[in-house]
């Protein structure tokens, strides 16, 4: 049986404010994006999204630490996933996203994909493996670093942006599985929603499902991301009429 784990480090919190955040993101970002500083550090925007990744994180430990023992095995938006296979996937992204910033090929990638990830302790398997993730995202160079994706060759920059989308989406995955807080942090909302490219090429590898012709009528942003993501918040169970 799953164990509850409840999270409380507070040092890992940012200072960054929610309006802070939400003026470095927007249509601003698609411009801006990896650009290279003329000294070589890392670009104020993705500083952000190192800011981002972390508040990602939180939240997905936060909902992660309702999960009661009955319902790991409770259907999810994912409609091939229990909320054990979802928490799986994103424990197991984690690794995988170091494994690329550390230099492994797509196949020793492919090849963690049916690993059992949790353990007995879910909330600090995820919370170790996400600051893994961040410690290797942080490490010098890091950001130009290019990455054997499965789905092609990636710098480390778009690896962070995969990251922070996936965790977004996932965190409202979750939230909707167990009946807790489905609320996104409009920050994080904000530059998910940039990433068009992102969900296009994850469309094509089978991540994402096909948006609906119409736009669901409260036109939110984040009923907009959800509905790139081919979630449909609108139904109980969250997931693409196609399922």
């Amino acid at each position: 049986m799953r164990e509850r784990h409840d999270r409380r480090n507070d040092e890992s919190r940012t200072n960054v404010s929610p309006s802070q955040a939400s003026n470095e993101v927007g249509e601003s970002w698609a411009i801006r994006r990896h650009a290279d500083p003329a000294d070589g550090s890392v670009p104020a925007h993705d500083q952000l999204a190192l800011t981002l990744l972390t508040r990602a994180s939180d939240g997905f430990t936060e909902r992660l630490g309702l999960v009661r023992p009955h319902q790991w095995a409770a259907p999810t938006p994912c409609a091939a996933w229990d909320v054990q296979a979802l928490v799986n996937h994103v424990v197991g992204a984690n690794r995988r996203y170091t494994m690329l910033l550390h230099g492994a090929t797509a196949d020793e990638v492919d090849a963690t994909r049916t690993a059992d990830h949790l353990s007995d302790d879910p909330v600090s398997s995820f919370v170790t493996t996400a600051a893994e993730l961040e410690a290797a995202i942080r490490e010098p160079g890091a950001m130009a670093r290019t990455a054997h994706h499965p789905a092609g060759e990636r710098t480390g920059a778009q690896l962070l942006e995969m990251r922070v989308l996936d965790l977004t989406v996932h965190t409202w995955d979750l939230a909707r599985s167990i009946g807790a807080d489905e609320s996104l942090d409009p920050d994080l909302v904000a530059f998910a929603l940039t990433l068009r490219d992102t969900f296009e090429a994850g469309r094509e590898h089978g991540s994402f499902a096909l948006p609906p012709e119409e736009t669901p009528a409260d036109g939110s942003a984040q009923t907009r991301l959800l509905t790139l993501s081919g979630r449909r918040p609108g139904r109980p169970d969250g997931r693409s009429l196609a399922d």
